[in-house]
């Protein structure tokens, strides 16, 4: 739990004037409601999670000498919430049934191989 199965992801290769926009993966994800889609975590990537449908209570935690301090935010359809991945983070599902959303990762501007792309 709490990492993106890559066979899950559209990954794109950026080229012509976008050559040096950071590449980036996205997904779409669906949770019941009080589920989570992965414990407090942490990774490399900025990321943009923009809720498509039902409400979502994103968790930050801050870093530094003010480790205790959690900023909770409840997203409803429509919202955008943008974080570096270094910060801890979580997401759960609240007040409906499901909630669907995105979630867009970039990943740095190393470019992907032929056999990465095609995968």
């Amino acid at each position: 739990a709490g990492i993106v199965d890559k066979s899950k992801c559209k990954t794109h290769q950026l080229t012509g004037h976008s050559a040096g926009a950071p590449i980036m993966e996205y997904h779409t994800s669906k949770l019941r409601k009080n589920f989570a889609a992965h414990e407090m975590r942490t990774h490399e990537e900025i990321e943009l999670v923009y809720v498509l449908r039902g409400s979502i209570l994103i968790s930050l935690k801050q870093r530094g000498e003010h480790t205790k301090t959690l900023y909770r935010r409840t997203l409803d359809a429509g919202d955008l919430a943008y974080y570096p991945g270094w910060q801890p983070h979580s997401l759960l599902s609240v007040e409906h049934a499901q909630a669907v959303y995105l979630a867009i990762r970039f990943l740095g501007n190393q470019p992907l191989s032929v056999e990465e792309r095609e995968t």
